[in-house]
């Protein structure tokens, strides 16, 4: 069994910010007294500026739009010696270089062996001054001189990382993967959920404005810093606001990911201008309520096809219309990329074989 996480640790987790006072209980996501009171957060050497402000009705501590940034002076020192029979003498200068200060830190938390299969690396993401966690977990006999596949699983809003895994299971897939659970921000108070800033949805991380691109921006540099990732397989699972936050990530950061596999999602950003290309495949139920595949519903998103063909459109690729049957749709990119719409008779659910048949799908499509 897994050992208890420390508190501090405990409330990295969570994705809050670590207090400069306790007793003034002053960290992002925090409830708050007075509308309009500013504060800062310390954050290992950054201070961040905060604010009180209404959120869903809620007083809390968020980051103001003005962030303070830190430079580190580092002083080197050079030292001229003259030597004489008689004495020596050193004169020494100082000069002061200005280096730009990373925009975060992972820091490797915890390490665990659980159920003797998979190794479990916790590490946590200090981004804009809020701490934000995921955690990997490596193929069984993980072999650091192989290059494996990355996925990413991004889970619905209101959901945890140990239930979208229990959900997508991807370590588990037939094929040896480096797995990924991210944390969406999630406020710690009561009532609250994780979410993604998937454009227009989901609260709390849209009226927070959380800058979750960046966020998994980070995420793929540092884990490919720390293992040997096949750069052409980097792909992006995601659940309901999980598959609109892949959505939006094929869109901004699409040099960094090769694929994505949505279940349930919409695209549901303004303004989607990638660089280039990614495979996507989509499976969606005929029977979601929540997510509907003819668009509407509680988020008012578009349809499933809508966001397919908005995509496909964006990257000049072409529809193919035979041969597919009335439950796909496919479209083919003029650089190879594959990206296809499948219909289900699930409701808002993921359905039990779409986490194989998306790394399938996937496994069939490097980037070329």
């Amino acid at each position: 069994m897994a050992k208890k996480y420390p508190l501090f640790v405990a409330m990295l987790v969570v994705g809050l910010t670590v207090p400069t006072k306790l007793a003034e209980a002053v960290s992002i996501g925090q409830i708050c007294q007075k509308l309009g009171t500013k504060s800062t957060v310390q954050i290992v050497k950054m201070k961040v500026p905060v604010i009180c402000r209404l959120v869903s009705k809620k007083k809390i501590w968020v980051r103001t739009a003005a962030r303070i940034s830190t430079t580190s002076t580092t002083s080197t020192t050079s030292t001229t010696s003259t030597t004489s029979t008689t004495s020596t003498t050193s004169t020494t200068s100082t000069t002061s270089t200005t280096v730009p200060a990373k925009d975060f830190v992972d820091l490797t938390e915890r390490v665990e062996l659980v159920e003797s299969h998979y190794t479990y690396l916790h590490r946590m993401v200090f981004s804009d001054g809020v701490i934000r966690g995921y955690t990997v977990v490596l193929p069984i006999n993980y072999d650091p001189q192989v290059s494996y596949p990355l996925a990413i699983g991004l889970h619905g809003v209101g959901s945890t990382t140990s239930q979208v895994r229990a959900q997508m299971n991807l370590e588990n897939s037939s094929t040896s993967v480096i797995v990924a659970y991210p944390y969406g921000l999630n406020l710690g108070t009561t009532g609250n959920s994780s979410a993604w800033n998937a454009g227009t949805c989901c609260s709390p991380a849209v009226d927070l404005e959380s800058s979750d691109v960046r966020f998994i921006s980070r995420l793929i540099d540092s884990i490919e810093n720390q293992f040997k990732v096949d750069q052409s397989r980097v792909w992006v699972f995601g659940f309901s606001n999980g598959g609109m936050m892949a959505y939006r990530l094929a869109c901004e950061i699409p040099d960094q990911i090769t694929g994505i596999a949505v279940g349930a999602g919409a695209v549901t950003v303004g303004t989607c201008t990638p660089s280039r290309a990614v495979n996507v495949i989509h499976l969606h139920g005929e029977q979601d309520l929540k997510v509907p595949l003819i668009g509407g519903g509680p988020y008012g998103v578009i349809s499933s096809e809508d966001s397919l063909a908005r995509l496909a459109n964006a990257n000049l690729c072409v529809k193919i219309e035979a041969n597919l049957g009335e439950n796909q749709f496919r479209w083919k990119c003029p650089t190879s990329e594959v990206m296809e719409l499948i219909l289900s008779p699930n409701g808002h659910d993921w359905g039990g074989d779409w986490s194989q048949r998306m790394i399938d799908f996937l496994q069939f499509n490097p980037r070329k």
